[in-house]
């Protein structure tokens, strides 16, 4: 573990890029209402009944960190956000927002509305967290099942890639983990550099590309950020 000398928090690897700040987690709580303060002691007593891990207060969400980073919460005056990485993504009515980082990364997001709401099910989630905090679950090589409609509906996805030409069109590569998520879809929302665009999957053998709009202007071997959504 490396901890940075300025700010005091811990990370698997050294060097890590973050945002050093000093705010305290009382210094968030004493800022929002007791319905928020209750719903975050209920998940911070559901985590502790499952292992050890360390708080980081931030400046929109207070942090649970293990080796890294595996969940986290933030506090509106009538509701919280829970987020939490498993190795693999929940199929559940539960979840407003699934982010893929990579084939045993998947993000999740529910909204917490009371204490009561971390019931059981939750407590099984950030017990599986925690475990995916440790890197006991982490496999770059896994594979990734096709995404049923459900799971489609909250996903979310960005990546870096280096733009092809293809036949006559300029195109992006999706990593194979996110083509394989991918499987079951035809069309995706794309967005680069703030601009969106529908695009059409192109299946190239074992390879999925998407068509860049020639308005974006970029060129063959350009490195650009990629955004994916399923509208």
């Amino acid at each position: 573990m490396w901890t940075c000398p300025n700010c005091g928090r811990s990370f698997a690897n050294k060097n890590q890029w973050h945002a050093c700040q000093t705010t305290t987690v009382e210094d968030v709580l004493d800022r929002k209402s007791d319905l928020a303060i209750s719903i975050y002691h209920a998940v911070e007593a559901a985590l502790e009944r499952s292992g050890d891990f360390r708080v980081h207060a931030q400046k929109t969400r207070i942090a649970f960190i293990s080796r890294m980073t595996f969940a986290g919460v933030s506090l509106a005056r009538r509701w919280a956000d829970l987020f939490f990485i498993l190795p693999e993504p929940l199929d559940n009515d539960r979840i407003r927002r699934l982010e893929l980082y990579g084939p045993t990364s998947w993000g999740h997001t529910i909204r917490l509305e009371s204490p009561a709401d971390v019931d059981a099910d939750v407590e099984v989630w950030l017990a599986r967290s925690l475990k995916r905090g440790d890197q006991v679950t982490l496999d770059p090589s896994a594979d990734v099942r096709a995404l049923g409609t459900q799971q489609l509906e909250v996903f979310w996805t960005g990546f870096s890639a280096a733009v092809e030409l293809f036949e006559d069109d300029l195109v992006v590569p999706l990593p194979g983990y996110v083509a394989d998520a991918l499987a079951l879809v035809d069309e995706v929302s794309l967005r680069i550099g703030g601009v969106k665009q529908n695009a059409t999957l192109i299946r190239d053998g074992s390879r999925s590309l998407v068509a860049l709009d020639p308005s974006l202007g970029l060129g063959q071997g350009d490195v650009t950020d990629v955004f994916i959504e399923v509208d």
